[in-house]
C-alpha cells in the first residue's frame, strides 16, 4: 500500500506487460458508463503474477462531475487456471475424436448434424461446411436403405440406444461405404432429447472379402483394433474425468465459500461450470464407447 501511495505509476508498472495497454484503453468506458469490470494479471511481491478481477465505479460530486474512482479486486487465479485446464481438456477431447480412425457424428434435436469427425468427412469426400448445421443427410444413403435408416434414428431418439447395425453410405465419388454403427442419445437434466451421437467402423473391406479365411482374419484385426482403441479411450477418459471433477469441485467451492455474494463472478463461474459439465458429458461418451 505504501508503494502505491508513494509511486503514482505503481499500478501501471505492476500490471503484466501484455495486459497493460488493454487495461488502460478499456478505462475509457468507465467514464462513459460509470462502471467497468476487467481482468488482468498483476505482479506479486515475489515477482510472480496473479489474475485479478478489477471492478471500477466512478463516483460524482453534487454537481454531477466525476469525483473519484472506487475499485475492488478479486483474486481469480484459480478460476483462470481452471479455465485453462478445461480448455486443454476440451482440445484433447476434440483431438481424440478427430484423430480417431472410427467415424463419429452427432445430431441435435432438430436433426441437424452438429459434429462429423475428419475420418468420416474424408471418407465421404464432403467438406465441413456442407454438413455441420445441415439436416441429417439421408441422401448419403442408398434410396432403398433410407426408410430403414429413418426407423433406426427414430428408435435412437425413443429408446436412447442404437444397437450395432450396418448400413451403406455413398461417398461423393459414388463409392459404397459399409459401416457398422453404434449410438446413444444424450438427454437434458429434465429428460428431454438433447443430442444423439454414433460411432462407426468402416467395414467396406470386410464386405469385399470373398474367402472365409480372409474375412475371418479381417474381422480379428478389426476386433483387436477396436479393443485397443476402446482401452486407450477408456484410460484417457478416466484421467480426463478425474481432472474435470477436480476443476468442477474447486469452482463450486469458490462459488460457495469465496464469492457467494459477488453476482458477476458467480455468473462467470457458472459459465466455467457449464463448460466443465459439457466436457464431462463428452468424457462419458468416450467411456461408454470403451465399455462396448
Amino acid at each position: 500500500i505504501k508503494d502505491c501511495l508513494i509511486n503514482p505509476d505503481f499500478w501501471r508498472e505492476n500490471i503484466h506487460p501484455d495486459d497493460c495497454d488493454c487495461v488502460f484503453a478499456d478505462q475509457a468506458s468507465l467514464y462513459k458508463e460509470g462502471h467497468h469490470v476487467h481482468e488482468y494479471r498483476f505482479r506479486k511481491k515475489d515477482g510472480g503474477y496473479l489474475w485479478v478481477l478489477d471492478e471500477l465505479r466512478l463516483t460524482y460530486d453534487s454537481a454531477g462531475n466525476p469525483h473519484e474512482i472506487v475499485g475492488s479486486l478479486l483474486d481469480i487465479t484459480e478460476r483462470k487456471k481452471a479455465e485453462t485446464n478445461l480448455h486443454k481438456q476440451m482440445e484433447l477431447n476434440q483431438t481424440l475424436i478427430h484423430s480417431s480412425p472410427l467415424y463419429y457424428k452427432s445430431i441435435d434435436a432438430e436433426c441437424n448434424i452438429t459434429l462429423m469427425n475428419n475420418a468420416l468427412r474424408n471418407a465421404l469426400g464432403i467438406p465441413s461446411d456442407e454438413v455441420i448445421g445441415k439436416k441429417h443427410l439421408l441422401n448419403l444413403f442408398p434410396e432403398e436403405d433410407r426408410e430403414k435408416v429413418s426407423e433406426l434414428f427414430n428408435d435412437l431418439v425413443v429408446n436412447g440406444k442404437l444397437p450395432i447395425n450396418e448400413n451403406r453410405l455413398i461417398a461423393r465419388d459414388r463409392r459404397d461405404l459399409h459401416i457398422a454403427w453404434q449410438g446413444k442419445t444424450i438427454y437434458t437434466e429434465t429428460g428431454e432429447f438433447d443430442y444423439a451421437f454414433a460411432m462407426g467402423l468402416d467395414i467396406t473391406e470386410r464386405k469385399k472379402a470373398k474367402k472365409e479365411k480372409v474375412e475371418l482374419e479381417f474381422q480379428l484385426r478389426q476386433s483387436q483394433k477396436m479393443e485397443a482403441i476402446g482401452t486407450l479411450a477408456g484410460g484417457i477418459a478416466h484421467d480426463f474425468n478425474n481432472i474435470l471433477m477436480s476443476i468442477i469441485g474447486r469452482v463450486e467451492l469458490i462459488k460457495k465459500f469465496e464469492v457467494s455474494d459477488n453476482i458477476p463472478v458467480q455468473q462467470k463461474l457458472d459459465l466455467v461450470l457449464n463448460a466443465a459439465y459439457r466436457a464431462r458429458d463428452l468424457v462419458k461418451q468416450i467411456l461408454l464407447f470403451s465399455r462396448h
